[in-house]
């Protein structure tokens, strides 16, 4: 029964894993189910790897994005990039595209290419799960220089720490990094150029804004100058992916997620 199940099924939720366990009773077979166990979350980890573009922007034309209204910071797509500007220190330059999660229940992923920077107290990154009308909740993924460290963070009221790493731990550098946020139901993973570097578990907010952000930090001299970021191919896709690979992505894809992820 088990080999069938291994072999026979794509995306087996983890309750299917334990009731194999159960059945049979037998604790030589508990290594076998755990290695089961890993084999399927491989096999969905990489069918939502997978998932079809709902989004792609190259930035060629804008195709509609908006700036969220904040004293001295500014955009503007020319040649290929999005150029985002900030011209006062801890001011944050929230860029968004004509994109938002409402519809995708939790199970989508964003990202881009940062190509460089003009400045060593830039901060940037992704934006998402912004409320345009109550204009008070947003997560952010973001990098931070002058810290040097990688962050997860959510707006509640105030700005609050999610998950956070030394940049140093993976791999940062200075120019063309490519960042990444993948929301798996209640589970958000933050990546920065293909490795994970954040992750936390937070249901605050379903649905919203996605895109782009970037700000100037002073340096500890107190010099600041105005911080100026390229993005380029900037893209959205839906996070469900077909996991009983049945060629159409749907409920029972969901279903599946949220029995192994969690709603």
């Amino acid at each position: 029964m088990v080999g069938f199940l291994l072999g026979g099924v794509v995306g087996l939720p983890r309750v299917m894993v334990q009731a194999v366990q159960i059945a049979t009773n037998d604790p030589s077979l508990e290594p076998l189910a755990v290695k089961m166990e890993n084999d399927i979350k491989t096999e969905m980890e990489s069918n939502l790897a997978s998932s079809p573009v709902l989004y792609a922007d190259a930035f060629d034309q804008d195709q509609g994005w908006w700036l969220k209204p904040a004293e001295k910071t500014d955009f503007i797509i020319k040649e290929g990039v999005l150029i985002a500007k900030s011209k006062k220190a801890y001011r944050n330059t929230q860029i968004y595209s004509p994109v938002n999660s409402n519809d995708m229940n939790r199970w989508y992923s964003v990202e881009v290419e940062v190509k460089s920077t003009n400045s060593d107290t830039a901060k940037y990154g992704l934006v998402f799960e912004y409320d345009r009308v109550s204009d008070d909740q947003l997560y952010v993924f973001n990098v931070d220089i002058v810290e040097n460290k990688v962050y997860l963070r959510k707006y509640v009221d105030e700005w609050v720490v999610i998950d956070k790493t030394a940049a140093g731990e993976i791999g940062l550098n200075e120019t063309n990094n490519k960042l990444k946020v993948v929301r798996q139901g209640r589970r958000i993973k933050g990546y920065v150029n293909g490795q994970l570097a954040v992750e936390a578990v937070d249901i605050s907010y379903e649905g919203g804004e996605v895109g782009l952000y970037a700000g100037a930090r002073s340096a500890e001299d107190g010099f600041v100058e105005m911080a100026k970021v390229e993005f380029d191919n900037f893209a959205v896709r839906d996070g469900r992916g077909d996991m009983n690979a049945d060629g159409v992505i749907d409920a029972l894809d969901v279903n599946l997620l949220q029995n192994w992820y969690g709603k």
